[in-house]
């Protein structure tokens, strides 16, 4: 295998920084995952033939939308590695359909580099805060039995960015039911406690749970909670199945932070998937930052032309992290568009997620989560 030095130097840099440093390690650190993909997976390669693109066509910043992308529906259905199996240290999941999953394996530099970029980007974003002792309360999959999931995974790792005094998981297994389902009374228990309690909270997971959660809570006892301004609530994966329910962006902000009286800022979302591994955190005025690690392109999906600011299309994602199979290319099926800039000050682009395209619903975690809520 390569070196993989320059994808590691990539990673141990500030995730935020757009000078032309920052832009020729992403590039050198493409190229050489390009290479690696390239030399290690056979059916990769045979893409990249099929339409004429070789890591030799990549040298420059430009050059990166020419990078050959893998659908996201074909990890479903192939199994594609690009070293050798005896080489993957973990394996997630994501939910889908019918069976239909993609299964994600990681090498060590791979998971470590997760890892990594995660702690790297939220404490740019002042998320992470090692001498405090917090308890957390985790609306997802309790790991203990379903670790293999990557919200799980998620959620555990989110969790390490303090010091922990408890995690309570709220989607638990049931015996009875031999099913995962949400422990309602567990939870609101817990969050009287963790109130009672000096120390912060912090709220993490899907946020139609967070919501219809604490509304219905709030309303029984009467009066908001009282978490303090140190407490925050940092959600990911969307409303799919309870859609219905859906309440727009600023609406959850004002509702959250008012329910729980913690400051709006605290109130924050994340866009990722386990077969990109990048996580896309708002910053204080709750926009999703594209770091170095990685390109965000919006594709026109019937051309597949490059879409410039606020043009609506298919997602694509780039980063180099992945040397374990070949999705350091990734064409989605959600829309969006990009920015270029932000008002908060923070250098680099923006991500908007719109939802998923065309006319079947991709089942994902957050929809099984959603039926074990219901």
């Amino acid at each position: 295998m390569p070196s993989v030095d320059p994808i590691d130097r990539l990673f141990r840099h500030d995730p935020f920084d757009y000078s032309q440093t920052g832009k020729n390690l992403l590039v050198a650190a493409s190229r050489q995952a390009f290479i690696h993909h390239y030399d290690g997976c056979q059916q990769y390669r045979r893409l990249c033939d099929l339409v004429g693109v070789t890591p030799r066509d990549v040298s420059r910043w430009t050059d990166l939308g020419r990078i050959p992308h893998v659908f996201v529906g074909t990890l479903k259905e192939r199994d594609l590695l690009s070293v050798p199996r005896s080489r993957v240290v973990r394996e997630f999941t994501s939910s889908g359909t019918g069976g239909r999953q993609s299964r994600i394996c990681l090498d060590k530099g791979s998971f470590d580099r997760v890892v990594l970029s995660a702690r790297n980007i939220h404490d740019r974003l002042g998320m992470v805060s090692p001498e405090q002792e917090v308890n957390y309360l985790c609306f997802s999959y309790d790991p203990s039995r379903a670790s293999e999931l990557g919200t799980s995974f998620t959620d555990d790792l989110l969790t390490s960015f303090t010091g922990k005094r408890e995690v309570f998981y709220t989607i638990r297994w049931d015996d009875s039911r031999g099913d995962f389902s949400f422990d309602k009374e567990g939870t609101r228990t817990r969050l009287e406690t963790f109130q009672a309690q000096p120390h912060p909270v912090r709220l993490l997971g899907f946020p139609a749970f967070i919501y219809l959660f604490l509304q219905e809570a709030v309303a029984a006892r009467g009066a908001p909670y009282s978490l303090g301004p140190m407490s925050w609530v940092m959600t990911g994966g969307g409303w799919k199945t309870l859609a219905d329910q859906a309440v727009s962006k600023d609406t959850f902000i004002s509702d959250v932070s008012t329910w729980l009286s913690i400051p709006r800022e605290n109130v924050r979302d994340m866009y990722g998937m386990v077969e990109h591994g990048i996580p896309y955190v708002d910053c204080s005025r709750h926009r999703l930052h594209v770091p170095i690690y990685a390109r965000v392109f919006v594709r026109d999906p019937e051309t597949m032309r490059e879409l410039g600011p606020g043009e609506v299309g298919l997602l694509q994602f780039q980063t180099p992290y992945i040397t374990s199979y070949p999705s350091h290319s990734l064409l989605t099926t959600d829309l969006g568009t990009w920015e270029p800039s932000c008002p908060c000050g923070l250098p680099g682009p923006l991500v908007k997620i719109l939802g998923r395209g065309g006319v079947k619903k991709h089942k994902g975690c957050a929809i099984t989560a959603a039926e074990a809520f219901l």
